[in-house]
C-alpha cells in the first residue's frame, strides 16, 4: 500500500501495529511518522457500539511513535523526543508550563500505546484530559479557564502529562508567565474541583507548534 493508504488504515483508538509484536529494532512505518489526519469529533465514551457525535468540530492528530520505553495511557500530554520533533515522543510532559507535543488518543484502550507503536496524537480539537492526581488551586477552576502541563518527577511516573489551571496571578517571574502564555494546551470544557483528581476532563485543545 502507498502511505496514504497505510495512514487511514490506522483509525483512532488503534496503532500502527494493533497488538501485533513491536519490533524496536526495525521499525515498521518509518516512511508515515509525523502524518496528519482530521477526524470527526465523535464521543466514545458516550456509545462504544454507535458513534454518536460528541460535536460538529474537527480534531487534527499526528501519527507518531511511542519511544518512551514505557505504554503511553490515553488523555494524557506527552513531550517530543529530541531531534525528532513531529515524529517521536519520549514520554509525558514533566515540568510546569512546559511545551506539549499534543494529548495521547483518548480513544486507546486503557493500557495505553506499547513502547515502539506509532498511535494518534491529538493536536487540535476537543479531547479527554486528565486532571492532575493531588488537589491544590491548580485543580480548582472553572469552564473556560486555560490549561497548561503540570509537574511531575520523571517523564514516566503516574503524575506526569497531566493538566493543570494556568496561574496568571502569581506567576512571579516573567520565564513562567511567557511559557504559560506559548505553550498553553488548551481551555477546560466544564469547572474542576480540588476534590476531582485524576479525573477525565473534555478540553478544547490547541498546541501552538510553531
Amino acid at each position: 500500500m502507498d502511505a496514504d493508504s497505510v495512514v487511514a488504515s490506522v483509525a483512532r483508538g488503534k496503532t500502527f501495529y494493533d497488538g501485533n509484536t513491536v519490533d524496536t529494532a526495525d521499525y515498521g512505518g518509518i516512511h508515515i511518522e509525523g502524518s496528519i489526519r482530521r477526524f470527526k469529533d465523535y464521543d466514545y465514551v458516550a456509545d462504544t457500539t454507535m458513534l454518536k457525535l460528541r460535536s460538529a468540530a474537527m480534531n487534527t492528530c499526528v501519527l507518531v511513535r511511542n519511544v518512551s520505553g514505557i505504554n503511553l495511557l490515553p488523555g494524557r500530554a506527552a513531550r517530543w523526543q529530541a531531534a525528532m520533533r513531529g515524529r517521536r515522543v519520549d514520554g509525558y510532559t514533566t515540568t510546569l508550563a512546559a511545551e506539549a507535543a499534543g494529548i495521547v488518543d483518548e480513544w486507546l484502550p486503557p493500557a495505553g500505546v506499547p513502547n515502539g507503536d506509532l498511535f494518534w496524537l491529538l493536536i487540535d480539537g476537543n479531547t479527554l484530559l486528565r486532571t492532575d492526581l493531588a488537589g491544590d488551586t491548580g485543580t480548582d477552576f472553572s469552564e473556560g479557564d486555560i490549561l497548561i502541563a503540570a509537574t511531575a518527577a520523571t517523564s514516566q511516573a503516574t503524575t506526569a502529562g497531566r493538566l493543570r489551571q494556568a496561574d496568571f496571578d502569581t506567576a512571579i517571574t516573567g520565564l513562567l508567565l511567557g511559557n504559560q502564555i506559548a505553550n498553553r494546551i488548551g481551555r477546560a470544557m466544564s469547572a474542576n474541583t480540588t476534590a476531582q483528581t485524576n479525573r477525565q476532563l473534555l478540553a478544547q485543545v490547541s498546541i501552538n507548534r510553531v
